[in-house]
């Protein structure tokens, strides 16, 4: 609850500060003690006293700077001010659970439809993935705050051209760092792993889609839960996971690997890119999401079109080797 307050206060950098430095003290102490020891159960210790330093250094920050709230109050909530809070927290805990179930999956299917040694390959590429997903929400994550101040602030006319903005600059970064995805992912695994552990490029692609249509979501998603409508789109998730199942189990008999992330995307686009927005422009600007969604349709015109000239232009490049990538990444660039 203490970190709660600083992000609530705009002040999430301080709390990225301190979980970054305490990351860094994990990961370096993980590797001298593997390397000494060989011991897992250590490796694992020092993860645990991570999480407890990162805790303990945020609650010394705000008990410092913030000495009040160590303090507490007597004060009691009514009923009427506890509701709408409980039924906020449940709405939010049903939204993790179905998040947690969509994204846990697609491994499951892959396993039991595919091949086992599927789940190994395409963890290498959802590290590289998953990296650059995890920097982008800390990003945005800094924002949520900031879009909230402002939605009370500001009248709809206005919040709704900081929405437009920001969606925009969200197209821009999250399709340029997509189609990177797919046109760099296999020539980075060969480098760093070699010819054996590359996959297909069509499953490159599908992954870079997958990708594409869960952080294209990260503005609406913020405004949504910055304007308080976390009832309306509690069973989201929920609904994505049986689509994707149902779509994955499908696809991957008729299709193979790639359909298993093909389904992800699907579901994705028809529940969280479809539910945030429409809640955004129905409840908080208070009128249809039709533009929304036909800009929305168009920006993939622009980035598949966008991706199929980048493909060619890198297909282009013959050198092998770190400078053929780097030729590959100038080119993406």
């Amino acid at each position: 609850y203490k970190r709660s307050y600083l992000v609530a206060d705009q002040r999430n950098y301080v709390v990225l500060l301190i979980q970054q430095t305490v990351r860094l003290i994990q990961v370096v102490g993980q590797i001298v003690f593997l390397l000494l020891t060989h011991n897992y159960i250590i490796y694992l210790l020092i993860l645990i006293f991570s999480t407890l330093l990162n805790n303990v250094a945020i609650t010394a920050y705000i008990n410092k700077k913030h000495p009040w709230i160590k303090k507490g109050t007597k004060e009691k909530l009514n009923k009427s001010e506890k509701k709408p809070i409980f039924d906020n927290v449940k709405s939010i805990v049903i939204y993790k659970l179905g998040s947690v179930i969509l994204n846990g999956t697609d491994n499951l299917i892959i396993a039991g439809f595919l091949k086992t040694a599927y789940v190994g390959l395409c963890s290498n590429y959802v590290l590289l993935i998953s990296t650059v997903s995890t920097i982008i929400s800390q990003a945005f994550s800094g924002l949520s705050a900031s879009i909230g101040n402002y939605n009370v602030n500001a009248d709809p006319v206005s919040n709704e051209r900081i929405f437009e903005q920001l969606t925009f600059i969200g197209f821009w970064i999250f399709g340029f760092l997509s189609i990177s995805l797919a046109c760099l992912l296999n020539p980075f695994i060969q480098i760093w792993l070699g010819e054996d552990y590359v996959l297909s490029e069509s499953i490159a692609i599908s992954l870079a889609a997958s990708f594409y249509f869960l952080v294209i979501n990260n503005v609406p998603a913020s405004y949504r839960t910055a304007m308080g409508f976390f009832r309306q789109a509690r069973t989201a998730p929920l609904l994505a996971s049986v689509i994707n199942i149902g779509l994955s189990i499908i696809l991957a008999k008729t299709v193979g690997l790639a359909g298993v992330f093909i389904a992800t995307s699907i579901s994705r686009i028809f529940t969280f890119c479809i539910i945030d927005p429409y809640y955004v422009y129905k409840l908080g600007f208070g009128k249809s999401s039709k533009k929304y969604f036909n800009i929305f349709l168009l920006r993939i015109m622009v980035i598949s079109v966008t991706f199929l000239i980048t493909r060619y232009l890198i297909s282009c490049v013959n050198i092998d080797g770190i400078i053929g990538f780097f030729v590959k990444a100038i080119t993406s660039i």
